[in-house]
């Protein structure tokens, strides 16, 4: 019923001894170039240093833009409501909004379970036959 033989404890103990002293060790100088490579990556990823001269004009750049977008949405805040008031208003006598009886009245509309009947599915997976007669 047993198709492997599992090794008893003293064997299993001998065989992960014969396993870790067979081990093939690493070349010597191995871990020294790794740690070489990566630190060679590591100077090369990092962005280079700005200057004091350099971090100075991109301040004043992005102190240039704040002061520019602030004026401009003062300015938009200030001469919006003056723009607005030169648009031509419709008298209130013209600016009826018309009822939902009035515009449902002159669309072809059907009721719920019109609709309902029209477009429902046999358990059969069909159409109902009305909607085909109809068509």
């Amino acid at each position: 019923m047993n198709e492997f033989e599992y090794l008893s404890d003293e064997e299993l103990e001998k065989f992960i001894a014969d396993v870790e002293t067979d081990l093939v060790q690493a070349p010597p100088g191995l871990l020294d170039g790794i740690m070489a490579k990566v630190d060679a990556d590591s100077e090369k990823a990092k962005p280079p240093m700005k200057t004091k001269e350099e971090k100075i004009v991109e301040y004043r750049r992005f102190r240039k833009q704040v002061i520019v977008s602030m004026t401009a949405s003062i300015a938009a805040s200030l001469l919006l409501p003056i723009a607005l008031s030169y648009v031509p208003e419709m008298p209130r006598k013209e600016r009826q909004i018309p009822t939902r009886e009035e515009i449902v009245g002159t669309q072809d509309t059907m009721t719920k379970e019109e609709f309902l009947n029209r477009n429902k599915l046999n358990l059969l997976g069909g159409w109902n036959d009305e909607t085909k007669e109809k068509e």
